[in-house]
């Protein structure tokens, strides 16, 4: 690897049976699912703040919320990489600030002009919408899969309940319906945990377009800032939990 954020050369599976492998994947899908669901309400609380930067107020609340924004994306990267996909944090240092009024629009200043914010809320957005997707079928497809198992016992109150049921391709009409519904529920599960990885590894490649560094901000970073106390912006703010 030559910048520290392409993918690793270690297998989908990592080693592991693909049954093992499968549950592992499914794991990792609900969290990054559930990670996603709360980068999007703070990405959503940052940009109301945001939004209140003319008023002064949001001079204040725009450091620490994007702090927690940055936070969940290195949450992601660590799920990403466990994955096979490793992402480079595009972070940087900054020079200090004086405190005050001054200090806040300084502040915000470097943040709104840094473009690892804004692929950070970007990313928020994605996350719930189809890297949420990606992250959720294997799940998706395994209690689909154990739905059908059970379909030979409750398809009376089902079909009772949705007029017109379907199973897949399968019309729910009486008991023999549900039995093939049930076959093929039973191998839904399997294949669910068998493309686990795969997706996951989808989803990873998704996550890496939009939290990698841009070649601007590699270049960037090689250029050192002055050292001195509160040498980031973010922690400047006391929150501190932007940083990896």
């Amino acid at each position: 690897m030559t910048d520290g954020s392409t993918g690793s050369p270690r297998g989908v599976r990592q080693g592991r049976s693909w049954f093992t492998a499968g549950w592992v994947a499914m794991g990792r899908g609900l969290a990054m699912f559930g990670l996603g669901l709360l980068a999007v309400f703070l990405a959503w609380f940052a940009l109301t703040a945001m939004s209140l930067v003319l008023m002064g107020v949001g001079l204040f609340l725009v450091p620490p919320m994007v702090a927690a924004v940055r936070w969940s994306a290195q949450a992601q990267r660590r799920m990403t990489a466990a994955s096979g996909v490793e992402i480079t944090s595009p972070y940087r240092g900054a020079p200090p600030v004086p405190g005050g009024w001054l200090g806040a629009w300084r502040r915000c200043r470097a943040l709104f002009i840094d473009s690892s914010t804004w692929r950070d809320l970007l990313w928020a957005q994605v996350a719930v919408t189809v890297g949420g997707l990606f992250a959720i079928i294997p799940f998706g497809m395994l209690a689909h899969g154990v739905f059908g198992l059970l379909l030979p016992l409750i398809w009376e109150p089902v079909v009772t309940a949705w007029d017109g049921s379907w199973y897949l391709f399968i019309p729910l009409r009486d008991h023999d319906d549900a039995v093939m519904a049930a076959v093929l529920g039973f191998v839904e599960i399997p294949v669910g945990l068998f493309v686990a990885p795969y997706v996951l590894r989808l989803h990873a490649r998704l996550t890496h377009s939009l939290l990698a560094p841009t070649r601007q901000s590699r270049m960037s970073a090689r250029v050192p800032h002055p050292a001195g106390p509160g040498t980031d912006l973010v922690d400047s703010s006391g929150a501190g939990i932007g940083r990896s």
